[in-house]
């Protein structure tokens, strides 16, 4: 019983660090582009090592999508790494969170349309008829 109930607390705290983790990724991501010189190399030093730990515990948190039932978890995933993404400006791994986003039911389908509006406003960005190509796989 002591197991299980360890099992159940740890998971509780490694989603929660996930979405910690991430809303500080993405907060520092939009400082960043914001104002860059504001930053100074240490700072962008914590800045990328808070990026790549979000990456990584939104990715092992997806990982195992199959095995449990979190999909709120999961979509907020999907969400937080298209975020972090975008303000990265890698618009492919974006669409590629935004996609897996639209299987997520109308929750999903307005997550990534709200992504993918962000998406086309971005002078980066090279499609403008994205968020009706992701919002098309759900049809």
């Amino acid at each position: 019983m002591f197991k299980f109930l360890t099992r159940i607390l740890e998971g509780s705290m490694d989603i929660e660090r996930a979405y910690k983790t991430c809303d500080s990724a993405i907060g520092l991501l939009q400082s960043y582009n914001g104002n860059p010189d504001g930053f100074s190399e240490n700072k962008k030093t914590d800045m990328n090592e808070t990026v790549e730990k979000a990456i990584q515990e939104a990715t092992q948190l997806i990982g195992v999508e199959g095995e449990r039932n979190w999909t709120g978890v999961f979509r907020e995933m999907h969400k937080n790494l298209a975020s972090i993404y975008f303000e990265l400006g890698d618009y492919d791994k974006v669409r590629h969170h935004c996609d897996r986003l639209t299987s997520y039911g109308e929750t999903g389908r307005y997550d990534a349309e709200e992504v993918l509006e962000k998406l086309n406003d971005s002078p980066g960005s090279t499609e403008s008829d994205t968020s009706e190509d992701a919002t098309a796989t759900e049809s």
